[in-house]
């Protein structure tokens, strides 16, 4: 499920144009953002943890999905009838 976060830093320029220092971090599970001024600049840095390793125990779950084709009774029963009246009508 994602995770949004809106922040609103209000960040002004000195007498010199130059962007006041700031620094925000946030983490929504493995992510980690950074967000932070360097000599003027905005600077963005994720972290992302690739690599998510999920166990309970040494039980190890599948899920297994199996699909059966059924053809109805009546199929075969109208096929019968079919044969029966071609039979018939050859006589």
């Amino acid at each position: 499920m994602p995770v949004y976060t809106t922040t609103y830093i209000p960040v002004e320029c000195d007498s010199a144009g130059v962007l006041k220092a700031f620094k925000y971090e946030t983490a929504s599970g493995p992510v980690k953002v950074s967000l932070f001024s360097d000599s003027g600049r905005v600077v963005v840095k994720l972290k992302v943890d690739t690599v998510v390793q999920r166990y309970r125990g040494d039980t190890v779950y599948r899920e297994i999905v199996k699909t059966k084709t059924v053809v109805p009774k009546w199929v075969f029963a109208v096929v019968a009838l079919c044969v029966i009246f071609v039979l018939l009508t050859r006589i």
